[in-house]
Order: structure tokens, then sequence, then C-alpha cells
């Protein structure tokens, strides 16, 4: 399970650092936001409990909804979201491989 958690926890980090990077460029509100809802799940991924993946999900959609919209709608965000909107798509992989392999293991 240690490959697909270490996955796991990198995608997490590299997402929150995309959303950071986004507020500190364009000084976007809903980054913030999607920011402080990926920071709840960050001690469960870390330790590795079974419980935390699952509803780590949950709190992937502030930033896909906000990845999402400003695609389609902000020409200044765009790098951004794109960037955002892969990393959540990464993370959400992630997430699913470390519970399908804790599945496997137990």
């Amino acid at each position: 399970m240690s490959g697909a958690r270490g996955a796991a926890r990198l995608a997490w980090v590299a997402l929150l650092a995309a959303l950071a990077g986004w507020y500190a460029s364009l000084n976007s509100a809903g980054a913030v936001l999607a920011l402080l809802f990926l920071l709840p799940p960050l001690p469960g991924l870390w330790r590795g409990s079974l419980r935390a993946p699952r509803w780590a999900m949950l709190c992937l959609l502030p930033a896909l909804l906000l990845a999402l919209t400003e695609v389609v709608a902000s020409p200044a965000a765009r790098s951004w979201a794109v960037l955002v909107l892969a990393l959540v798509l990464v993370a959400l992989a992630a997430l699913l491989a470390m519970l399908r392999s804790a599945s496997r293991a137990g």
C-alpha cells in the first residue's frame, strides 16, 4: 500500500501547492476556499488511515467545481484552472488506488 499512499500524498500536496499558487498570482477567493476544504483530510492521508481517502474524495469537489468554472469563464485564470483540474483528477485516481490496494491487502 505504500506506493499508492505515497502517490496520494504527493498528489494532495501538489494540489495544495497549485491552489496556493493560484491564489498568490490572481488573488482568487475561490482558490482559498478550495484550499481550506483540502486541509482536513491531510493528517489522515499522512497517517495512512483507511477512512481518510473515503471522505477525502468529497473534499476534492470544491476544487473540481472551481477549476471547471474558471476554465470556461475566465481566460486570465485558465492556465491555473487547467493545472488544478488535472491535479484533482490525479488525486482522485491516487485515492482510488489507495483504497483498492488496501482492500486487496485486508
